[in-house]
């Protein structure tokens, strides 16, 4: 009997885990569990594979541990970059970049975030999917 209770009470403690685990999942898109922090994750240089209207443009996204960022794109025979900061938004659920000078700062709102895939939709709510390089 003591076997029977004790196989029950580890299967509902499971359950309550999961159920909390998932219900804590901070991306719409996943995933819902990560060992990486999201800094870790997200540090590094992203190339959009998704979303841009024009396939002959490649555009570059790279964020720094530190804080810096920088926007890299090319079209044809024109390389255009540009710097900045970025920082984490509310409760890590977008990134604030503000750009070096005087352009407007952009929010990226994070619809999935892993080692390898970083979907967002920025302030027009255009969506993106970006793979790190």
């Amino acid at each position: 009997m003591k076997t029977k209770s004790k196989k029950l009470l580890v299967l509902l403690a499971t359950i309550i885990l999961m159920f909390n685990l998932s219900s804590c999942n901070k991306y719409p898109e996943g995933p819902w569990f990560s060992l990486k922090s999201k800094t870790a994750r997200l540090t590094g240089t992203w190339k959009i594979v998704e979303g841009l209207d024009n396939n002959d443009v490649d555009v570059y996204y790279t964020f720094e541990k530190d804080g810096d960022y920088i926007l890299k794109y090319s079209y044809g025979n024109t390389d255009y970059s540009a710097g900045g900061e970025w920082n984490w938004g509310a409760k890590k659920k977008s990134i604030i970049i503000s750009f070096d000078g005087p352009t407007d700062d952009q929010l990226l709102i994070i619809l999935r975030l892993t080692s390898s895939e970083f979907w967002f939709k920025d302030d027009d709510g255009d969506e993106y999917k970006a793979e790190k390089q």
